[in-house]
């Protein structure tokens, strides 16, 4: 069912937007906040992509997926424009029912603007670094290579030049959220009609809202510690390229006053089927400890879950036997698990965050709506220097303190020497919801 927004005045054109709405994702928690931005602009509408139906692997429900979408395209004509927030993901599993579906929308919608949040790379495959990987037996980073490849063929490629067939016959335009996307967007697939803008949420005044109002008694487990913990706080689903495990890494290098706040879970598609423990959980109790004991020094074992090396003998003397059953290193009571938030708390977590740390592996990723939120609320950031941050800090000079992606001991040394203090309130950025509904304007405006 369309997820219709509030009464406006007749004059303003109509807009849809197709993207999952109501899941627990970062593109329906930017299109929620999206919306608001849009609507002194546009009656919207959001068409909601049922995720259920859409990435089902059974054959019948696949069926069912291109009915909906069939079912959403006879609904465009209805409309001025139509904005598609693309995750290729969200419209299936399979490459062909992507660009299918996908096909499908640009040719039903009478003027579509496309918001890309992840661009897939249309470069040619790199023989040589494919053999490399071969001869050194680097498997898995060759079978990610092949399978990259062949992703890229079977819809990158095709994609791109349907793009550039349609935008000879009807009006569409890109927005991407790097400049370094827009340059290949525009210069290497050739595409018209290319706008760039980082990813909002918050205006500066709803930011100060937050900020005013936010307070560690809304986290019952962070109220209860002492008054001068300093909170570090991780945001997200759980996921190896996320790199919590570096800030858990980190946190043993600090003083005990402080303390790591991982807001998130386990993302819903990710839950197996009599899983006892997500594996990154355990990556992260592994890193803080938290199973760990001296007499697994003296039998060779560091990490519980890994073969034991070859025993060393070790000559231990502690006052109290009990700490045999500890470890020296262990900080899992300085490790609290927040679990998955709404919109709203996410926000006020930020808020009462004394530091807030981004340390995600460099996977290709084009934004992160976590790094835009802490931004605008004038957090202090320490952010992975991976590609997607390097560029986001080129909108926000100086909003970020950067550490080269996994060093723990470079992590905990600036979350030590950073000045602790923020500002009194939110800061006034370049790059704002204001500045964003005015690329979505111009994208989407009929005239």
């Amino acid at each position: 069912m369309p997820a219709s927004v509030s009464e406006h005045s007749a004059s303003k054109p109509t807009l849809a937007i197709i993207s999952t709405f109501d899941d627990l994702c970062g593109i329906a928690a930017y299109t929620r906040y999206l919306v608001k931005q849009l609507e002194p602009h546009f009656h919207v509408t959001v068409l909601d992509l049922d995720q259920y139906l859409l990435r089902h692997t059974s054959p019948h429900v696949r069926k069912l997926g291109d009915r909906l979408i069939r079912d959403m395209c006879a609904k465009l004509q209805d409309f001025d424009c139509v904005n598609i927030q693309l995750e290729h993901g969200t419209l299936g599993l399979h490459a062909r029912d992507i660009y299918r579906r996908l096909r499908w929308i640009v040719q039903a919608s009478p003027r579509l603007s496309i918001s890309s949040h992840t661009i897939m790379s249309a470069d040619g495959f790199d023989f040589g670094m494919f053999l490399s990987r071969i001869f050194t037996l680097k498997w898995g980073a060759a079978y990610s290579q092949l399978e990259d490849e062949v992703h890229s063929r079977r819809l990158g490629r095709p994609l791109y030049r349907f793009y550039r067939r349609q935008q000879q016959v009807r009006p569409i335009h890109f927005i991407v959220h790097t400049g370094r996307d827009f340059r290949f967007m525009r210069y290497v697939n050739r595409l018209e009609n290319v706008h760039h803008h980082p990813l909002s949420f918050l205006s500066e005044a709803d930011a100060s809202t937050v900020r005013t109002q936010s307070n560690r008694s809304a986290f019952p487990s962070l109220d209860a510690l002492p008054a001068d913990a300093h909170i570090i706080g991780v945001f997200g689903f759980f996921g190896p390229y996320k790199g919590f495990d570096t800030v858990v890494k980190a946190l043993g290098r600090l003083p005990k006053n402080y303390h790591l706040a991982i807001f998130g879970g386990v993302h819903p598609n990710d839950i197996k089927r009599n899983q006892k423990l997500h594996p990154y959980i355990r990556t992260i109790l592994d890193s803080a400890r938290a199973d760990f004991s001296l007499l697994q020094l003296e039998e060779g074992g560091e990490i519980p879950h890994e073969p034991a090396a070859k025993p060393v003998p070790l000559t231990m003397q502690v006052s109290d036997p009990a700490q045999m059953f500890s470890h020296p290193k262990d900080v899992s009571d300085r490790v609290h698990f927040m679990g998955s938030l709404t919109d709203e708390q996410f926000f006020t977590a930020m808020s009462v965050s004394d530091s807030v740390v981004l340390p995600y592996l460099e996977v290709g990723q084009s934004s992160s709506g976590p790094m835009s939120q802490a931004v605008e609320l004038g957090c202090r950031v320490f952010a992975a220097r991976n590609q997607a941050f390097m560029q986001f800090a080129k909108y926000h000079p100086d909003a970020l303190t950067f550490f080269d992606v996994g060093n723990y001991i470079e992590l905990a040394e600036k979350i030590m020497t950073q000045d602790p203090k923020r500002a009194d309130a939110a800061p006034s950025l370049k790059f704002n919801t204001f500045t964003n509904a005015e690329v979505y304007r111009l994208s989407n405006s009929p005239t």
